[in-house]
């Protein structure tokens, strides 16, 4: 499973600010095998635990290990109806996988960056 660079957004970049601020360790743009719920950060043409091929995958914005916690950043192109199926369909393999999946818009990254930006350092 080739990992294939996701382009890095304004909006994931803050969302890991704000998760770097409140001290949680997480990992960015992890590959998921979604038969079997390993991840790495990077694949080679299978998944070394299932033999499941590269179709097969998902490279998720952010990903916490406990537990296991899948946030994924969404922009504009997930409202649109081709999309948004798929995104259905890799929620529910995630979901068997045993990973919670949380998704926030690009709207409620900047509301709450602007949340943090209003309180005092401690």
């Amino acid at each position: 499973m080739r990992r294939v660079s996701n382009a890095i957004t304004s909006s994931e970049d803050t969302y890991a600010q704000v998760l770097s601020i409140l001290g949680i360790h997480f990992l960015r743009q992890e590959v998921i095998c979604l038969n079997c719920g390993y991840h790495a950060r990077t694949m080679q043409s299978e998944c070394p635990i299932c033999k499941t091929h590269e179709r097969d995958i998902a490279i998720v914005d952010f990903l916490l290990e406990d537990p296991l916690m899948v946030i994924e950043i969404k922009g504009e192109i997930h409202d649109k109806r081709k999309q948004e199926l798929k995104d259905i369909e890799r929620e529910k393999a995630l979901l068997r996988c045993g990973y919670v999946v949380v998704s926030i818009s690009n709207k409620q990254v900047m509301q709450l960056w602007n949340h943090f930006k209003k309180q005092p350092v401690i």
